[in-house]
């Protein structure tokens, strides 16, 4: 694994040289498509309320402070507790206030496939890398995105990357497990090849709007619903799968929701 050093000694939170004891690792996504990490470099390296410990993108992976530098990615105390990485998301799309549903993203892109591939595997490689360093099981308590350390009790409300993952057929608990594999690899490296078979579909309309009026409600239930256009309409998709026992537990919990689901091979 390369890691492309790049301190911002102008970042405020450089110059605030305060410490951590890392107790695990934490992945975020930066909500801003098409940022690139050059972008994220010149602007953080200033009078900035926010600079990750590293930043990716699918040119490689950029650390930006030192290892043990208190990060501002995620208020307190989650500052205090963890390594801190944000990914950056391809330009294929815009949100436009969806921030649940990922606006108009298309897991389905053969750019987004690409991009989502390449920065997946750095981050596996990111995270397998300090887990042994630390001696870090790849478990919840050391290993978790954004959402997951709000759902502790340790981290602000944001949703990343659960917005973005469960979209291409990865859930945290899946990130992990690649995370895990990485690390007993004879070279330490992650390539996987993510393969989407199945996705889940909970509606089909004619009307686009009524489409994504959907998706949104089931996005606020919790479902990574998106709208996708074939043969003339709009499918309402809450999943992408590459096992198909992972798509089967999606329509259960949307069957226990009250939604009609079902399974569908792409």
């Amino acid at each position: 694994m390369e890691i492309k050093k790049r301190i911002l000694m102008n970042s405020s939170c450089y110059k605030t040289g305060r410490t951590i004891s890392p107790q695990g690792i934490m992945t975020h996504s930066t909500a801003t498509p098409g940022g690139t990490a050059e972008d994220f470099i010149s602007y953080w390296n200033g009078d900035v309320s926010e600079c990750t410990t590293y930043i990716i993108d699918d040119t490689g992976i950029y650390q930006l402070l030192p290892e043990k530098h208190r990060s501002w990615h995620a208020g307190s105390p989650a500052n205090d507790m963890y390594i801190s990485y944000e990914i950056c998301e391809p330009g294929t799309f815009q949100y436009n206030g969806q921030w649940a549903t990922m606006g108009n993203y298309d897991p389905t892109l053969p750019e987004n496939i690409r991009y989502f591939n390449t920065v997946y595997a750095y981050a596996v490689e990111l995270s397998a890398y300090f887990c042994k360093k630390y001696g870090w099981e790849p478990d919840s308590s050391h290993v978790l995105c954004h959402q997951e350390g709000y759902q502790k009790g340790v981290a602000t409300d944001h949703i990343d990357v659960l917005q973005w993952f469960p979209k291409h057929g990865k859930s945290m608990d899946d990130f992990r497990a690649d995370v895990r594999a990485c690390m007993n690899s004879s070279d330490g490296s992650s390539k996987p090849d993510i393969q989407i078979k199945y996705y889940v579909q909970a509606g089909s309309y004619k009307d686009e709007k009524l489409a994504k009026s959907f998706s949104a409600v089931l996005a606020q239930k919790g479902f990574p619903a998106f709208v996708k256009k074939i043969s003339g309409m709009y499918k309402v998709q809450a999943g992408a799968f590459e096992n198909i026992e992972n798509a089967r537990k999606t329509v259960e919990k949307l069957q226990e929701a009250g939604f009609e689901a079902f399974i569908v091979e792409g």
